[in-house]
């Protein structure tokens, strides 16, 4: 395989993982001091249903700096990873309806319907 047709598989396996990735950003705050927290998370669609998928150590953190005093501020899904995503700019995620459980040693968080 030339370097032009290695250049163009690695371009088309970047876009096709980056298709899939939707991160999670939070800022936090607490009294003056600001924090930002990025979370590697994907969207699974069932049945017209949306699930948020992430990794059990992000949901700790999320829940770690909220015990510490720390608010959440602002929370946006990041969409516009690619050349042609359908949404360039972040996308509001209300992680205050958000419900957390563990079941089987998986943690979840169900998004509460309105």
């Amino acid at each position: 395989m030339n370097q032009e047709s290695q250049l163009s598989t690695n371009h088309k396996d970047i876009d096709f993982f980056l298709k899939h990735i939707v991160p999670l950003v939070v800022t936090y705050s607490k009294e003056n001091k600001k924090y930002t927290g990025v979370y590697t998370a994907f969207i699974l669609s069932v049945r017209g249903r949306w699930f948020f998928i992430t990794a059990g150590h992000c949901l700790q953190e999320i829940q770690s700096l909220k015990d510490c005093g720390y608010s959440i501020e602002k929370a946006v899904l990041l969409d516009g990873l690619r050349s042609s995503s359908f949404h360039n700019e972040p996308i509001p995620f209300a992680i205050d309806k958000i419900s957390r459980f563990n079941l089987g040693g998986f943690k979840f968080l169900v998004q509460q319907d309105h």
